[in-house]
């Protein structure tokens, strides 16, 4: 038989199991049993070839509805109930028995034998008492132990079981609340009518809104105190008798954590708000952002939901320039567990930014995907300030070394065309002029750079309230402060030098810085760009800066030139004074005389004559530098042209 219906292995594995199996041919004979069915039917291992199916279980004729027959005619699985009397010798078991028969068809569709499967039926009565009992003890030790309050209530709603937990979350002892209405004690006044209606609807139709499902409510403590709870309640009996059971369990702790976690998430997010930083975390693999803080959309000007959509969009808005810094900044995390990195941004709106991109990866447990946290600072206004002390650093040396230049040389010219020079390559400019305020409110111009652009040698400028003085310069010395025209072409004032301006193809903006020292007003550094508008206020302060340092030098060259120029009188009336003391001839005197007034002077020629009282004219004394000798016959009356009058007017 084995080696037509099972191969060895089936037939081990068959032999191995609980349950009893046999298998019978078509002619209801006992072919094979395993071990199971041959303790279940009483039978040795010798005595199993053979029988007949209702011998074999033990019955002296055959079976009314014998499931073998009915499975061998109709090639149908079939089951009967069977009760088995007692062996001869008193074995066997007289429970009853529910027999299986499944026929089994070859390949050609025809029955070649019927399995049987043999399951012993115990009384229903016998099994829910034994079940109840075990239910009832596994019950009583989990309810005892849970963390949770385990409450039964009769139909009624009156307690008939409270275990320790719910001593501890509610404050009432189980004696205290035997027998009680769970709704009077445990549910608030205000929602008490709305559990009641519940409660009813539940007693007449077995459903209900917290009937297998967890629900959030609030309870009220001994205390009077309202706790927050999750209850599931469910239909049971206890000894025949429909209750209902209640599962409930303390979420304050819960409560209290999810409330500080909201506040805690609203404080972090205004405060990276009001830092401006963005923060967020992602997954290492690179499959996407889990959060970002709202901030972003300050900083790089897109929707928050974007970053989420295209996990890789901050890479996208990097300056194409500092692409490479965030790159290489990534892979460094991935190397050392954090990186930092400063690079520019392009927001959406196409404005440029410095940002400080700082990351960290995140500890995780084993198995876990890989975190990175980072924080992303705006930090252009950092940048521009230090950027803005680099160039003022830079300014400062630059006016260090100005200063230095403008003490190598005493020379007011000299000053005045380094000055020109310097502002023009320091500043970008296309034009430079200085020039000196005189008394008589005209401008004298001193130097010029570069030299070869003819403006400043073309135009008259003056300080005082006539048309020409209205311009920068003119405005620049009465008011002791920088002048500027941002363009020429619009400003009315600047009318009377429009056209030379425009002319020399140089000038489009101009700016007139007054030359202040010592409380005085030396003139003006007079400059100049073929660009309009280059005069920022940045700007303006610093070439107000360097036209004081200028002003220091012109008036000490001034006042340099002067006092040598004192000396050099003193000197002279001295000389003359010697002639006159040391010598009778009064043409070795005047000799003296005219070679100091030449020389002090700087002219090329000079004479002197005297009064004759009786004539009444100025008649040759002596002279020096003419080419010609007719000098000497020079008689001029008094009070006629400019010398005949000197005398008179004595000035």
């Amino acid at each position: 038989m084995s080696g037509t219906v099972f191969n060895n292995l089936e037939l081990e594995i068959l032999e191995s199991l609980p349950i009893p199996i046999a298998v019978y041919d078509t002619e209801h004979n006992l072919l094979w049993a395993n071990r199971a069915y041959q303790e279940a039917a009483g039978l040795s291992k010798g005595d199993v070839g053979g029988k007949k199916c209702w011998i074999a279980r033990v019955s002296k004729e055959p079976c009314e509805n014998c499931p073998v027959t009915s499975a061998l005619q109709t090639g149908l699985p079939a089951e009967v109930e069977f009760t088995p009397p007692l062996t001869e010798d008193g074995q066997g078991t007289r429970g009853k028995w529910l027999v299986k028969v499944v026929p089994l068809i070859d390949k050609t569709g025809s029955i070649t034998a019927a399995i049987e499967t043999v399951c012993e039926m115990r009384s229903q009565k016998d099994t829910v008492e034994e079940v109840s009992g075990e239910a009832e003890e596994n019950f009583e030790t989990l309810a005892q132990s849970a963390r949770d309050a385990i409450i039964i209530i009769d139909a009624t709603g009156r307690v008939i079981y409270w275990n320790p937990a719910a001593e501890r979350i509610f404050g009432y002892s189980c004696s205290e609340m035997m027998g009680q209405d769970v709704h009077e004690v445990l549910v608030p006044e205000e929602l008490r009518e709305q559990a009641r209606e519940g409660f009813e609807t539940f007693r007449k139709t077995g459903d209900g809104p917290v009937v297998g499902k967890v629900v959030e409510l609030t309870a009220k403590h001994k205390s009077g105190a309202l706790i927050p709870i999750e209850i599931c309640v469910s239909p049971v009996q206890k000894h025949g008798t429909p209750c209902v059971l209640g599962i409930i369990r303390d979420i304050r702790e819960r409560k209290n954590a999810e409330k500080a976690l909201v506040e805690s998430q609203k404080r972090f997010e205004q405060l990276s708000v009001l830092l401006n930083d963005v923060v967020w975390v992602a997954h290492a693999d690179g499959s996407g952002l889990i959060d970002i803080t709202p901030s972003c959309e300050n900083l790089y000007g897109v929707p928050r939901e974007r970053f989420f959509a295209k996990p890789d969009l901050w890479l996208e808005m990097v300056h194409p320039l500092d692409r490479h810094i965030a790159q290489a900044s990534a892979e460094e995390l991935f190397q050392k567990g954090k990186s930092e990195a400063e690079y520019r941004i392009v927001r959406s709106d196409g404005s440029v930014r410095w940002v400080l991109d700082r990351r960290s990866l995140l500890p995780n447990e084993p198995g876990d995907s890989k975190l990175i946290a980072g924080i992303t600072t705006d930090i252009t206004e950092r940048k521009e300030l230090q950027e803005k002390l680099q160039h003022q650093l830079e300014f400062v040396s630059w006016l260090y070394r100005a200063a230095e230049k403008l003490v190598e040389d005493f020379s007011l010219v000299e000053q005045a065309r380094f000055a020109c020079r310097a502002a023009v390559e320091a500043f970008g400019l296309t034009l430079a002029w200085l020039g000196k305020a005189e008394k008589d409110g005209s401008i004298t111009l001193l130097a010029q750079y570069p030299e070869d652009i003819s403006y400043p040698r073309e135009i008259r400028v003056r300080w005082d309230e006539s048309p020409e003085g209205q311009g920068p310069t003119g405005r620049a010395i009465r008011s002791g402060s920088p002048q500027v025209t941002e363009d020429i072409s619009k400003d009315p004032r600047f009318s009377p030098w429009q056209d030379h301006a425009l002319k020399s193809g140089k000038i489009a903006s101009a700016g007139a810085f007054p030359l202040i020292a010592r409380g005085n007003t030396f003139g003006t550094l007079n400059l100049y760009s073929d660009q309009i508008g280059v005069f920022a206020k940045e700007r303006i302060l610093q070439i107000q800066s360097f036209a004081h340092l200028a002003a220091t030098a012109l008036e000490n060259a001034r006042l340099y030139e002067e006092s040598c120029s004192r000396i050099e009188r003193i000197t002279a009336l001295r000389n003359i004074d010697l002639a006159i003391t040391g010598s009778l001839d009064l043409r070795m005197v005047t000799k003296v005389a005219l070679e100091e007034i030449r020389r002090q002077l700087h002219i090329d020629a000079a004479s002197i004559l005297v009064l004759d009282p009786f004539t009444q004219t100025l008649q040759y004394l002596d002279a020096t530098g003419f080419d010609s000798k007719r000098i000497s016959l020079t008689r001029i009356p008094l009070g006629r042209g400019v010398t005949g009058r000197a005398p008179l007017e004595k000035k």
